[in-house]
């Protein structure tokens, strides 16, 4: 059970949002899992919560994390996403509240557990503030990106995984042109399972456009003998 606040209609921050990914953050509660995390399948997300809706479901993401509503971030080859503010404001009841994620948190970051309902609050309270202070300690020192090694090594290591040289090169070349930020604009903690992900989506691609530029052959007929096309002439 998810629950939303009247506040929500009236978050200053949450109205420089459209209206559209407005309804986006409320349904990505409902499919978010006891702590906040999903992953990240836009053809999903969009069949789920806006299914009669044209929109770009990445670009509305990205929009919400600038708006600090939401981690977009890479894990175990998986493309995640982290509700920031999920465990402050959705009480968790029966098995819900006693379970465990299965998704891995964002690295170096800090969130939210879920409220515990037989904690004081004045217990609650120094820990939200300890939450506060470790996160203003990250702002100022922000996670930096791992250095990407040459694109011989890269080319090493994805020969040895079974990646393609071309999805490797592209790779390579897109990262490094944003400094060592993935897709979202996060620092890339591993390169390996930044490569990994982006693979499984570059052949997810490449076997849809195989699939659209396939010409459709006609089958094969056989041509007719003398006799039976002498069969087909006196029939007409």
């Amino acid at each position: 059970m998810r629950s939303i606040k009247p506040a929500f209609f009236a978050n200053d921050r949450l109205a420089k949002c459209t209206p559209m990914e407005r309804l986006l953050f409320v349904g990505l509660w409902c499919y978010a899992d006891c702590a906040g995390r999903l992953l990240v399948n836009a053809p999903k997300i969009k069949a789920a919560i806006l299914p009669h809706d044209e929109c770009d479901v990445v670009a509305m993401l990205t929009n919400l994390q600038t708006g600090g509503f939401v981690t977009l971030y890479e894990a175990d080859g998986k493309a995640l996403c982290q509700i920031n503010t999920f465990g402050r404001h959705q009480r968790l009841s029966g098995s819900e509240a006693q379970s465990q994620s299965h998704l891995p948190a964002p690295h170096g970051l800090a969130h939210e557990k879920p409220v515990d309902p037989q904690k004081p609050k004045e217990e609650e309270a120094e820990e939200k503030k300890e939450e506060d202070e470790q996160d203003e300690v990250r702002r100022f020192f922000p996670r930096r990106p791992v250095e990407i090694p040459p694109l011989k090594q890269i080319l090493v290591y994805a020969n040895v995984r079974g990646i393609p040289k071309e999805c490797a090169e592209k790779w390579w070349a897109e990262t490094d042109g944003r400094g060592g930020l993935d897709r979202y604009g996060n620092p890339i903690l591993r390169w390996q399972s930044s490569l990994q992900s982006y693979f499984i989506g570059w052949r997810s691609t490449e076997l849809k456009t195989s699939m659209t530029k396939t010409p459709l052959v006609p089958p094969h007929r056989p041509k007719p003998t003398t006799d039976q096309q002498m069969i087909l002439e006196a029939q007409q």
